[in-house]
C-alpha cells in the first residue's frame, strides 16, 4: 500500500529511520533538496515502506518513476500498478552488472545508457563560432520555442511531457540561447543549460535536420560557455553511449568521461 508524504520533515524522518536500521544500503533518490521540497509541495510523492525496502513513486505526465533505498537490490519492491514504472540509476562502469540482473528478473527492460562527461574552467577549450552573417545567436528568456520543439519530437518510451507545475520549475532556472535564420527569420536551433551553485549543466540541445553540419551546434555551445565559464567551477553532460558526434565533439572542447553511468530501465 502506498501512503502519501506531507511535508519535508516526513521525508527526512523515514530516510533517517532506514539508514539508522542498515548501516549498509543502495539508493537512486538522487533529487536535489529543493526539487523533493518542490514534488511534496506538489503531492507528487508517495511511499512503501517494508523493513528492507523503503520506494518512492513519483507520478508523472504518463509514467511513474521508481526511486528506493534496500539493503539489498533483490529487495526492491516493484509490485506497484502504475504502468509504465522507470527506474533510473546512477552507477560506476565497474558496478554495472551487479545493478541490472535484480531489474531484469523483476520484468524490467534496459533502454538506455548515458556517460557523464564533465569539465573544469581551465580545461574548456571554447570552439570558435560561424561566421556567417546569415545566422546570428542570441539570448531568449522565452521559452516558447523550446516548449514546441518539446512536444514535437518527445519519445513516448523515454520521455514524457512535462506537467505545466514542472515547465514553471525548469523555466525559472533555464538560459537558452537560439539561432537565428535572417534570410527566413526561423529558428533553426536552440541550447538551454541551468546553473546550480558552481556547477553549469547542459540540459538540451536541437538543431534542425535541415540546418545541421553547418556548426551551427559550436557556435550555439560557444556563446554558452562564453557566458558561463567565470561564473562555474564544473560543467557536466549527459551524452547517449552511442552518440560518437556528441561525445567527439565534448571531447574536442575538454570534457573528459567522468565515472558514472546512468541506465533508464522500464517496465510497460
Amino acid at each position: 500500500m502506498l501512503n502519501c508524504i506531507s511535508n519535508m520533515d516526513q521525508l527526512h524522518d523515514l530516510i533517517s529511520a532506514f539508514k539508522a536500521k542498515h548501516t549498509k544500503y543502495h539508493t537512486n533518490l538522487l533529487i536535489p533538496h529543493d526539487r523533493l521540497e518542490d514534488l511534496v509541495d506538489n503531492d507528487r510523492i508517495r511511499y512503501f515502506e517494508s523493513n528492507n525496502c523503503l520506494s518512492f513513486i513519483i507520478k508523472q505526465y504518463h509514467s511513474s518513476m521508481l526511486y528506493f533505498y534496500v539493503n539489498d537490490l533483490n529487495n526492491i519492491e516493484t509490485s506497484f500498478d502504475e504502468k509504465p514504472l522507470f527506474i533510473e540509476l546512477f552507477v560506476k562502469p565497474e558496478k554495472q552488472e551487479g545493478w541490472s540482473r535484480p531489474f531484469e528478473n523483476k520484468g524490467f527492460i534496459k533502454y538506455s545508457t548515458y556517460i557523464c562527461m564533465s569539465a573544469t574552467p581551465q580545461s574548456i577549450l571554447v570552439p570558435e563560432s560561424i561566421e556567417d552573417e546569415r545566422f546570428k545567436i542570441i539570448p531568449d528568456t522565452d521559452m516558447k520555442y523550446f516548449k514546441e520543439i518539446l512536444f514535437a519530437n518527445f519519445d513516448l518510451v523515454t520521455d514524457r511531457l512535462p506537467e505545466e507545475w514542472e515547465y514553471d520549475d525548469f523555466f525559472s532556472r533555464m538560459y537558452m540561447f537560439k539561432a537565428v535564420d535572417t534570410e527566413s527569420n526561423k529558428i533553426p536551433g536552440f541550447i538551454t543549460y541551468s546553473i546550480d551553485n558552481i556547477t553549469s549543466i547542459g540540459e538540451y540541445m536541437h538543431i534542425d535536420n535541415d540546418y545541421r553540419g553547418l556548426g551551427l551546434a559550436k557556435s550555439l555551445y560557444s556563446c554558452y560557455l562564453k557566458n558561463t565559464v567565470d561564473h562555474v567551477k564544473r560543467y557536466i553532460n549527459w551524452v547517449d553511449q552511442n552518440n560518437s558526434v556528441a561525445i567527439s565533439m565534448y571531447l574536442s572542447m575538454g570534457y573528459k568521461h567522468d565515472a558514472l553511468r546512468r541506465e533508464l530501465y522500464i517496465r510497460n
